[in-house]
């Protein structure tokens, strides 16, 4: 795993110097992600009981070198943390048993990213496509 991200890493760094040349536009951008995934105990994964994602911050570093007026390629790192909590009552030898779970996930993203933009009724539209390498810093 250290490998890839060492990969990753080399292949940021590698575009950041070939855009010496170019005009590359860099950022900074901080969100949360809430989310309400929820499967309930009655889903086909009833054994793990109630199974709820849980949001979090993300807080990454884009830069986006222009190819063409319709086209670019967009690397960033990224801080991600997600998580999901698991909550269930078993019966054991006639006593209820209440279990509790909480992951919370930390990891860093690298993605590689190809941009596709055009002007449609004078809004700007913009797909984004690509591969990406990650790697968790805690669990």
């Amino acid at each position: 795993m250290k490998n890839v991200l060492l990969f990753g890493i080399l292949i940021l760094i590698c575009s950041f110097l070939t855009t010496l040349t170019a005009q590359p536009t860099a950022g900074f951008a901080i969100g949360y992600t809430s989310t309400q995934f929820k499967l309930p105990a009655t889903s086909s994964f009833h054994q793990l009981g109630n199974w709820t994602s849980t949001g979090g911050w993300t807080i990454a570093m884009p830069m986006e070198h222009t190819i063409s007026k319709h086209l670019a390629f967009q690397t960033e790192v990224g801080w991600i943390k997600r998580g999901a909590e698991v909550n269930s009552t078993e019966l054991i030898d006639g006593i209820p048993v209440n279990t509790n779970i909480t992951i919370n996930i930390n990891y860093l993203e690298i993605p590689m990213m190809l941009k596709i933009s055009a002007s449609i009724l004078q809004t700007k539209l913009s797909i984004l496509t690509g591969a990406y390498i990650a790697t968790g810093l805690t669990a």
